[in-house]
């Protein structure tokens, strides 16, 4: 299992997604269902080995 962020850029600023997945073609699966990722999305796979993740906020996708 894999980490990722899914940046979307908006009007509003930017909205970021962190899911894990077993690859990016999961990742973009998640991208395309969720109403809260917006097209021209980047995906970055993170090394959590190296670098840590903390999550801000909350909602519902």
């Amino acid at each position: 299992m894999n980490t990722y962020l899914i940046r979307s850029h908006t009007n509003y600023g930017e909205v970021v997604h962190i899911i894990n997945a077993e690859n990016e073609a999961e990742v973009r699966e998640f991208a395309s269902k969720c109403n809260t990722v917006w097209d021209g999305y980047d995906i970055e796979e993170v090394d959590t080995k190296t670098r840590g993740i903390v999550a801000i906020g909350g909602g519902d996708s």
